[in-house]
């Protein structure tokens, strides 16, 4: 991919992901937002940003009656708030992706999550998300919605977050470390 088009991308990225994270935050009417990501499928078509809160996801936990459903916590298809569905980012993809030559594609989308998680570092440098700790309380990452394979949410995490929050949230399917998913948990009883 050109830098030209990286450039360009980013800057819709930042400006689409600015937008939806204030959107989020004005929807959510002040409930405390613990994650915030970039959802992806397969294809080079855009992405869509969700968020998750304390208090909606004990409202899931409540209404599906599971408690220990722990893919609510960190499956992004299944959080309550979504950004805006702004499509200027997908019309500039649609200019040039339809054009792309099968061998070239895995390259091109390597790229293209590389520039997502640059425009999620320069969105958390112009403390979109919060800073002290209300970012702290915030993990931020890139998953793909359409898969299993959580490579990329634990590449773009260790990438955006600041240390200790990342190890945390690496961890948080394993019952037996600290990890994020036992913090999420006890902030849900204060």
């Amino acid at each position: 991919m050109t830098e030209e088009r990286k450039n360009k991308i980013h800057d819709l990225a930042v400006k689409q992901i600015t937008s939806d994270f204030k959107f989020i935050k004005e929807k959510s009417l002040g409930e405390s937002i613990y994650g915030f990501g970039l959802g992806l499928v397969g294809d080079i078509t855009g992405f869509f940003s969700a968020a998750n809160s304390i208090e909606s996801l004990q409202r899931k936990l409540i209404e599906e009656d599971d408690k220990d459903d722990i893919s609510s916590f960190w499956y992004i298809s299944e959080w309550e708030y979504e950004g805006t569905k702004d499509n200027t980012l997908y019309e500039f993809l649609a200019t040039f992706i339809y054009d792309i030559k099968e061998d070239k594609y895995d390259s091109v989308m390597k790229d293209y999550e590389n520039v997502l998680i640059k425009a999620l570092q320069t969105c958390d440098k112009k403390e979109v998300f919060g800073i002290g700790k209300d970012r702290d309380d915030i993990i931020v990452y890139l998953h793909y919605a359409d898969a299993t394979d959580e490579d990329l949410d634990n590449i773009s995490s260790k990438q955006i977050n600041r240390p200790y929050s990342h190890n945390l949230f690496k961890e948080r399917w394993n019952t037996e470390k600290d990890n994020l998913t036992k913090v999420v948990k006890k902030r849900m009883t204060k």
